[in-house]
């Protein structure tokens, strides 16, 4: 599904977004080697995960919201059932990113802001590219912790 502006330049690709964020593959820090995996492997795969799982979420929270602008859902109920699910999966992923003393908090924490906004504006008020640069910031900061947990 294409999402596009009031202005009909293109913003973001979901179905293209989601493929990628899936997995753990949107999250490319360096290839970790032999020596680095060695110090420090379940913190930094357990980091991966988390970053990847709260993309996933966000993405899938995202989702739900431009259905809900959309009219996709059967009425308000439905719309809301989907909107609050979404957002259960979404804070829990967030929280494992938060309990953690280092690590991209705010980021994470902008990017689920921008997804409250989406929730709350009718489809030609949602703020696409906003989402989508807060989304980048994350995924930046979340490479850049990986990175550091590889170095030690």
């Amino acid at each position: 599904m294409t999402v596009r502006a009031r202005t009909g330049e293109l913003v973001m690709d979901l179905a293209r977004d989601r493929r990628s964020t899936s997995s753990v593959a949107a999250l490319t820090a360096p290839a970790p080697t032999e020596k680095t995996m060695s110090a420090a492997p379940d913190l930094y795969l357990s980091r991966r995960d988390a970053y990847a799982d709260f993309l996933s979420a966000t993405d899938e929270e995202s989702s739900v919201c431009w259905r809900k602008a959309d009219g996709q859902y059967a009425d308000p109920g439905a719309a809301t059932a989907a909107q609050d699910a979404a957002y259960a999966v979404t804070r829990d992923a967030y929280n494992r990113i938060l309990v953690e003393p280092v690590g991209p908090h705010k980021e994470a924490l902008a990017l689920v802001e921008q997804i409250r906004l989406l929730g709350r504006a009718s489809k030609d008020d949602q703020d696409w590219v906003s989402l989508k640069k807060a989304r980048e910031v994350f995924v930046d900061a979340a490479r850049v912790c990986l990175k550091e947990t590889l170095e030690g």
